[in-house]
């Protein structure tokens, strides 16, 4: 499936921001349905903001200049929300995933993460790397992401490998039975901040890569971190399907956020193609367009 690299990441950063009008659309049967969805938009726009921080440091420097991104982002940064403030990065630098994965540890270091937390962001901005590139299919994504990583004795790696288990098909061909309740107890093996989050993001895109829709309905009912499951969900469905994969009326019900985030994205690829404008503070359509590469070198 081929798609632009400017579709792929338009539909990444909109289907995380988008993915909100589940949990929305849930609230108004709760019991303080406007508290909730009071919360969730706040949430939500807390992860937008970030996303746009994050791609603003990118842009500014034409590439990631780590001090410069981390006072960019650092007001609008917990270490619950560094899965968000690395989705841009990750995408920028989906080209070379050693210098992503490297970059992605100093800034767990940075943030202090522990080992196993620093060991989510590189997994998640491996995977990101690779569903943008295509170099891999879906049902070798788990394999080939833990292949890149160092350790394969972590927590992480243990849910991974038995999300994977749940996903292989059994020798009739039906998928192997299970529910998300039996799936949640025997990977929560760690009670770190985002590890059950980012793996179970991982189970709903891979359970249903084709529909957004459900592939966030499903990540919609995994407790903990809801809004953060949901929105990593919408990543990795939005950055797979691109951005024709969000249903027209969520679209229709989110699309201010939404648009900001995609014409954020729309300079990022610009930025990350060698596009830029001479004429700093005022329009030109005099844009000088070169191969990544050699703007890159002529900045050296």
């Amino acid at each position: 499936m081929q798609q632009s690299v400017l579709n792929k990441i338009q539909g990444g950063l909109a289907g995380m921001y988008i993915s909100q009008q589940v949990r929305l659309a849930m609230a108004e049967q709760g019991i303080n349905g406007d508290e909730l969805r009071q919360r969730e938009r706040d949430t939500f726009k807390g992860y937008a903001l970030l996303a746009e921080a994050s791609m603003e440091s990118l842009i500014h420097c034409r590439g990631l200049k780590l001090e410069d991104w981390l006072t960019t982002t650092g007001r609008l940064t917990t270490p619950e929300r560094l899965p968000i403030a690395i989705v841009p990065v990750a995408m920028y630098l989906q080209e070379d995933i050693p210098q992503l994965q490297q970059t992605l540890r100093l800034i767990g270091r940075r943030n202090e993460l522990d080992p196993e937390n620093t060991a989510t962001l590189v997994f998640l901005g491996t995977m990101i790397a690779l569903l943008l590139g295509e170099r891999v299919t879906l049902d070798r994504l788990i394999p080939a992401v833990l292949a890149t990583l160092p350790s394969r004795k972590d927590a992480l790696t243990e849910q991974l490998l038995s999300i994977q288990e749940y996903l292989a098909l059994t020798a009739d061909g039906a998928p192997t039975p299970t529910s998300i309740t039996e799936l949640i107890a025997k990977i929560a093996l760690s009670n770190q901040s985002y590890l059950l989050p980012a793996a179970m993001a991982t189970y709903c895109f891979l359970s249903t890569p084709h529909s957004l829709q459900l592939a966030v309905q499903r990540a919609a009912q995994i407790p903990g971190q809801p809004a953060l499951t949901l929105a990593i969900t919408g990543v990795l469905v939005g950055t797979y399907r691109g951005l024709s994969c969000i249903p027209t009326s969520w679209y229709a019900n989110g699309s201010r956020g939404a648009d900001q985030l995609i014409q954020s994205a729309d300079r990022l690829v610009a930025a990350w193609a060698g596009a830029y404008q001479p004429v700093v503070g005022s329009f030109s359509v005099a844009n000088a367009i070169a191969a990544t590469a050699v703007m890159q070198n002529s900045r050296a």
